[in-house]
């Protein structure tokens, strides 16, 4: 995922169970997520930068891996 110049850290939020996970961006933008290992149907918030300049994008989980 490209963060762009939107902050240094990414946050997971789980709502179903108020899990957070805190990711550092490296200095290039480019990072690379591990997602929790929850069941399908999971919706998932990655939320990228704090305030007005944050942005919210919410994921489904298809399936979890072996």
């Amino acid at each position: 995922m490209n963060v762009g110049t939107n902050g240094p850290t990414v946050e997971i939020v789980n709502p179903s169970t108020g899990t957070t996970t805190t990711h550092n961006v490296e200095p290039g933008k480019d990072t690379t997520l591990p997602l929790p290992n929850d069941p399908g149907g999971t919706i998932l918030v990655l939320k990228v930068g704090t305030g007005l300049k944050s942005q919210v994008v919410l994921i489904e989980l298809i399936e979890t891996g072996p």
